[in-house]
């Protein structure tokens, strides 16, 4: 038997009060049963047009099938999902000022961030209550801050271990480590490649020494060990990321850096669909020569 759900405030002929309320109540129980159902399903039939462009663009957003049916018809039509994700980069950008705008104690510290945030990101994002005199996310707002944290939360399940180049942080998240890898280019290139659908994991193996023996989980153990004498010369003062091998479902790379003023190496592997290696390796290419003087 179905549960019912009343939303409050969603009387438009309250104008004041379906935007500054109904709205954000709707969403919030919109994404409260997207979070407690994961089969959840929209039905965006009905007359309720506000209602249902945020219902809609929920279903777009965190991935929902939703059905359609005229009120004249007996016919449902499923509604196809738009073939296009969330780019999270600006959002990441901007998440902790939004955080502090939202849940800051002072209005004046939230008032002066607010104004110092890009206008169409601020307003898109965030309203004023004028009841509790704060700020608080608009119904897009809080639609976005949820999918970023799950999507925060999917990314650090498919991170196994820490890559070595990473300005390390216990209490961070892998997400943020590897947001907080030195190198510009290989951050950017390796979160490309974690916004990928058809990548399943990325797994950094424990940094070892050339004398070392790399891991007994590294199948490669010979293509390292040669791979790490080739370049020992070639680039004695450069860190680098190498391609190694590639096979159907899996790439591994070769990463080395200096921890704690000893030169290291890491295998670095990237699981995926099979057949979509070669976009893997379109993204971060044969041979990256990493920036890591702040290390040195």
């Amino acid at each position: 038997m179905g549960t019912t759900i009343i939303v409050e405030d969603l009387d438009a002929k309250e104008p004041d009060k379906f935007y500054s309320y109904g709205l954000r109540n709707l969403v919030f129980s919109i994404t409260n049963i997207i979070s407690r159902f994961k089969d959840s399903i929209f039905i965006v039939s009905g007359g309720y047009k506000a209602e249902i462009a945020y219902t809609n663009l929920a279903a777009s957003i965190f991935r929902k099938r939703a059905f359609y049916m005229h009120e004249t018809s007996n016919i449902t039509k499923d509604m196809p999902l738009l073939p296009i994700g969330l780019d999270f980069k600006m959002y990441e950008i901007f998440h902790n000022d939004l955080d502090l705008i939202v849940n800051g104690s002072n209005m004046d510290t939230s008032t002066q961030t607010y104004n110092s945030l890009p206008e169409y990101f601020r307003e898109a994002l965030i309203q004023e209550d004028t009841k509790s005199n704060r700020y608080v996310y608009s119904p897009l707002g809080m639609m976005l801050n949820m999918a970023y944290r799950s999507h925060v939360r999917a990314q650090d399940k498919r991170i196994d271990g820490k890559p070595l180049q990473s300005l390390l942080k216990d209490n961070e998240s892998l997400h943020d480590i590897v947001n907080n890898i030195i190198d510009s280019d290989l951050r950017q290139r390796l979160n490309a490649v974690l916004s990928l659908d058809f990548v399943s994991k990325i797994s950094f193996s424990n940094p070892f020494e050339l004398s070392d023996e790399p891991q007994d989980t590294i199948k490669e153990k010979d293509s390292i060990k040669d791979l790490i004498m080739n370049y020992a010369e070639i680039y004695a003062d450069t860190d680098y990321m190498q391609f190694v091998s590639s096979k159907r479902g899996n790439i591994t790379y070769m990463l080395s850096g200096v921890e704690e003023s000893v030169l290291k190496y890491q295998t670095v592997e990237i699981k995926v669909v099979g057949g979509m290696e070669n976009s893997i390796m379109e993204i971060i290419g044969q041979h990256l020569t990493l920036n890591m003087s702040i290390l040195h």
